[in-house]
């Protein structure tokens, strides 16, 4: 960008000398062709170009206008106040350029960060739900493992429990007759019919 501003400017001096030059030689040409005296027409009478009034052309003395030191300080002034608006000009542009080149910059990283930031607010996000998922899975691992827990505790209480009271109950109820032995009392229910032990009783329980 430098380079192409060095080659703007240079173009710039250049134009600006030529126009210099052309002046110059305008101004030389001018005061050479002045003349002292009364223009010359071929025939005033229908020539149309004749201005009624002075025909005198301007007089100028070789004396009274130097162009060295009237005019060329002016065109001085002038190039000089020419230069340095093109180099003002060519300063701005090059501002103008270097500013939009780091508007560029700082909107590219400026998506970059966005881009990152949006990048962590996803990670982050996706921790908190792995996080919460985490801890409701381990709160309904701890549940079930409560309940279980708490279900073997009330099974060995419950064997504890009736170890000691299985055998009494038994006992209990063997001599109530709730258990008995079916071919001992089957032979014992026969005895009793060859006896006629059970038709006695029966007998006595319809009398009474």
């Amino acid at each position: 960008m430098v380079k192409v501003g060095n080659l703007k400017l240079n173009g710039y001096k250049a134009h600006l000398h030529s126009t210099f030059l052309n002046v110059s030689h305008f101004i030389r040409s001018f005061s050479s062709i002045t003349q002292e005296g009364p223009i010359n027409y071929g025939n005033l009478m229908y020539d149309r170009r004749v201005v009624r009034g002075n025909t005198y052309a301007m007089q100028l003395l070789s004396w009274l206008f130097d162009f060295d030191i009237e005019v060329k300080p002016m065109l001085e002034v002038l190039v000089g106040k020419t230069l340095e608006q093109a180099l003002l000009e060519v300063m701005e542009e090059e501002d103008l350029r270097n500013l939009w080149v780091q508007q560029y910059e700082y909107q590219e990283l400026r998506n970059a960060e966005l881009a990152e930031v949006q990048r962590l607010e996803e990670n982050e996000r996706r921790h908190s739900e792995e996080k919460v998922r985490r801890m409701a899975m381990q709160y309904e691992i701890q549940t079930k493992a409560e309940v279980v827990s708490k279900k073997v505790a009330a099974h060995a209480f419950s064997i504890r429990y009736l170890a000691d009271l299985i055998p009494s109950v038994f006992i209990s109820l063997r001599n109530k007759g709730f258990f008995y032995d079916e071919i001992q009392s089957g032979k014992l229910l026969g005895f009793k019919d060859e006896c006629g032990i059970n038709k006695h009783l029966l007998y006595t329980k319809g009398l009474s």
